[in-house]
């Protein structure tokens, strides 16, 4: 990337710090493990990003990681559950069960 200071282009650390903050509602799409923005994921759990609001539509691994960290406060979804890993979303069912995701 060069040092232009009108590009658009932003890293994964960048996006983050600038969109994403504690209260943020996310829409992570793709499904099951194709085409997910696990770069994105991956720097919400570095920058330690909680109470996000979480909104997807099929496949739970970035979902899953983010409860793994109990960086989830809400849960938006239609299915639960990791295809071909196992059939429950461990992580996530705890945070439910114990009420800290809502």
């Amino acid at each position: 990337m060069d040092n232009n200071t009108d590009s658009k282009i932003l890293t994964a650390k960048e996006a983050v710090q600038r969109y994403i903050k504690p209260g943020t509602q996310v829409c992570w799409g793709g499904f099951s493990y194709t085409r997910r923005p696990f770069t994105i994921c991956r720097e919400v759990i570095r920058q330690g990003i909680g109470e996000i609001f979480c909104t997807m539509n099929g496949g739970t691994a970035i979902e899953e990681c983010l409860a793994a960290n109990d960086l989830i406060k809400w849960l938006e979804t239609t299915y639960v559950g990791l295809e071909g890993i196992q059939p429950v979303a461990n992580s996530i069912r705890r945070r439910v069960e114990d009420g800290s995701i809502e």
